[in-house]
C-alpha cells in the first residue's frame, strides 16, 4: 500500500505529529520546526510506502520502518 503525508509545520506551534491506526499497522508522523529549520520523522509500517509532501513544494520517498526529512522551512 502507499500513503501520502502532507504535515502542515507551522512555527507558530513549534512541534506536532500524529498517530494512525491503519489496516496495515501505525503509521506515525513527528515534526518540530527551529530558527527556520524543520525535522519530520515518518514511521511507516511493513509493506507501506509513503509520499511525503515536504515545505516549498518538495516530495519525498518514504518506505517501510522509520524515516527522517530536514532542511529550511
Amino acid at each position: 500500500g502507499k500513503v501520502r503525508v502532507a504535515p502542515i509545520m507551522s512555527p507558530a506551534l513549534g512541534r506536532g505529529g500524529a498517530t494512525y491506526r491503519s489496516v496495515r499497522g501505525t503509521i506515525r508522523t513527528a515534526w518540530t520546526v527551529k530558527d527556520g529549520q524543520f525535522r519530520l520523522d515518518v514511521e511507516l509500517p511493513g509493506g507501506v510506502e509513503g509520499e511525503v509532501m515536504l515545505p516549498g513544494g518538495r516530495v519525498a520517498s518514504a518506505v517501510a520502518g522509520p524515516n527522517r526529512f530536514s532542511g529550511k522551512l
